[in-house]
């Protein structure tokens, strides 16, 4: 029989509240993930699950989806209904909630050889995890956060990806420098989004050391990055309009990538 959970002094209820903010999250090496599918997904690729969350309100239909992580051996608590809302922002919740660990490879750890997306301070949840699930779909892997960035594991952005985030290496990097030094050791060339930029996207070639960079919504692009770019690309915009969204850029980038080189430029799992 499962175990419940009747009490916000449960000491893993209180671990799971602690998630809800990115100190708790980098504190205690943990994430939520919400929802059976999403759930499924983390554990199909790898996650290491810690415990799943059930509220009472649980279908039928979605006790059967989770047999797969309830057989895994993963603690499963039952939760009053109260008590489960309280651990998500969304007005009407799904049902379930896995507690995992974080993937949080050091960038010392990067091995490199397949295009690499570097993401510079992104603020938007709802930008980043479309950038990184066009990223995941496109079948490119290497991922690297500039400090500033808006945390991946945030509830907002693992919404936006819908279990993408977990097909990616996420390295964070605390400098620019840190990040440039890396790339030139390994020969990379880098390509930046940059809405003056003399080359349009058309003109964008496939190579497998390919570093893309995608700036932050309102600043753009770190200067050290901008002035180290081999490549600063633009996007026609026939039309007028002075920007594009971040998250549109960048897909419209990212399969500019693809069309011109392999149909998975990046590893594969």
């Amino acid at each position: 029989m499962d175990k419940r959970i009747e009490s916000p002094n449960n000491e893993l209820y209180k671990t799971a509240r602690k998630l809800a903010t990115r100190k708790g999250r980098e504190k205690t090496g943990l994430f939520l993930c919400e929802g059976w599918r999403a759930s499924l997904e983390a554990l199909r690729a790898g996650v290491e699950p810690v415990a799943l969350l059930i509220s009472d309100e649980v279908t039928e239909e979605e006790n059967r989806a989770l047999s797969p992580l309830i057989s895994s051996g993963v603690d499963v608590r039952r939760l009053p209904v109260g008590l489960f809302r309280n651990l998500t922002d969304v007005v009407t919740p799904q049902h379930v909630l896995l507690v995992a660990r974080m993937a949080r490879p050091d960038w010392r750890s990067f091995d490199p050889g397949g295009t690499l997306l570097v993401v510079d301070r992104v603020q938007d949840p709802g930008n980043l995890g479309t950038i990184l699930r066009t990223w995941a779909a496109a079948g490119f892997q290497d991922v690297a956060l500039l400090r500033g960035t808006v945390d991946p594991y945030s509830p907002k952005v693992l919404r936006a990806m819908s279990g993408g985030l977990f097909h990616l290496r996420l390295y964070g990097v605390d400098e620019p420098g840190d990040l440039l030094q890396r790339l030139r050791k390994e020969d990379y060339r880098l390509v930046c989004a940059d809405v003056r930029g003399d080359n349009t996207l058309f003109g964008l070639n496939h190579q497998e050391r390919t570093a893309l960079v995608i700036g932050n919504e309102g600043a753009g692009i770190e200067p050290e990055l901008l002035e180290a770019a081999d490549l600063r690309v633009g996007i026609p915009m026939p039309g007028g309009v002075e920007s594009l969204n971040a998250a549109v850029a960048a897909g419209l980038l990212i399969y500019e990538l693809v069309r011109k080189g392999p149909l998975a430029g990046g590893k594969q799992t």
